[in-house]
């Protein structure tokens, strides 16, 4: 997400083709319900929906932690997250530098959409039972960190992930 991207995050906007329209469709509808949905920018609305779009692709209701989650009150760089304490979540304008819910029961896919949060720094979901392929991730140039590893997801890390010049860790999926 950054200020040149023309994404928007409006309720009749499409941010990816779906693997499940049902949990796009529930984090839709979660965030119209948000009451302070127009305080945002429309980078931080679609930062929300992708955030809840992962939630609900990940059983989020099931997670070990999941403190403030899908809170509309609650800043989302306040949402539970296990990155360390020295750690920024986000950056001085709101924006996931960190998506760290490693060991913390996801179950269900990695949605595509999660390439949107094109500031990432770190994903760490190593540990969890998540399924499926890992999405196309080169769109997060930021990346340097990438932890996958303990989960049932398919062995093949896709040939996309070679143009991420920043990544400079990678536990791969076994």
């Amino acid at each position: 997400i950054d200020g040149g991207n023309d994404a928007t995050a409006d309720s009749d906007c499409e941010i990816a083709p779906a693997r499940n329209l049902q949990e796009v469709s529930l984090a839709s509808l979660w965030q119209q319900m948000d009451p302070y949905l127009d305080n945002y920018s429309k980078e931080r609305k679609l930062q929300r929906l992708i955030l809840a779009g992962i939630y609900y692709a990940t059983n989020g209701d099931y997670w070990n932690e999941s403190t403030s989650w899908l809170s509309y009150s609650v800043d989302e760089c306040e949402w539970f997250s296990k990155a360390l304490p020295e750690e920024e979540v986000c950056d001085e304008n709101g924006f996931y530098l960190i998506l760290d819910l490693h060991s913390n029961g996801l179950s269900g896919t990695i949605p595509t959409e999660i390439a949107f949060l094109s500031l990432l720094e770190k994903l760490s979901v190593g540990g969890n039972t998540l399924s499926g392929s890992l999405p196309g991730l080169e769109n997060l140039s930021n990346l340097g960190v990438l932890d996958a590893n303990g989960n049932s997801l398919n062995n093949t890390i896709p040939q996309s992930f070679g143009q991420l010049l920043s990544l400079i860790h990678i536990s791969e999926p076994t």
